[in-house]
């Protein structure tokens, strides 16, 4: 990843999805701006967060290939557990436990 600047690539749900989806036609590309280009620190909101899920639970988006959602769930905690993500703005703590019924 790039340099470190004071607010973080805050990425559309779209560009994660692609990151999460290796059937994606723009896969490779999010793949490569994800090592070459990204700032060291990439956030999620709530709403791309959320969009992620519904995302690869959608089987038309997946091409077939849905998961269900505590699979989702996990993609989603994968990104979490990488240095250098987060979401923005707040914790994601506070607002987990809301989610909890996607578990």
């Amino acid at each position: 990843m790039g340099s470190s600047n004071a607010m973080p690539d805050l990425l559309d749900a779209s560009v994660w999805f692609a990151l999460a989806h290796p059937g994606h036609p723009f896969h490779a590309q999010a793949l490569r701006y994800w090592e070459e280009e990204a700032d060291w620190e990439l956030a999620f909101t709530w709403v791309t967060a959320l969009g992620l899920v519904r995302l690869l639970t959608h089987p038309r988006a997946t091409g077939g290939e849905a998961l269900a959602a505590p699979e989702a769930w996990r993609v989603l905690e994968g990104f979490w557990a990488r240095p250098g993500v987060s979401v923005y703005p707040g914790s994601r703590t506070s607002s987990a436990a809301t989610l909890r019924p996607f578990r």
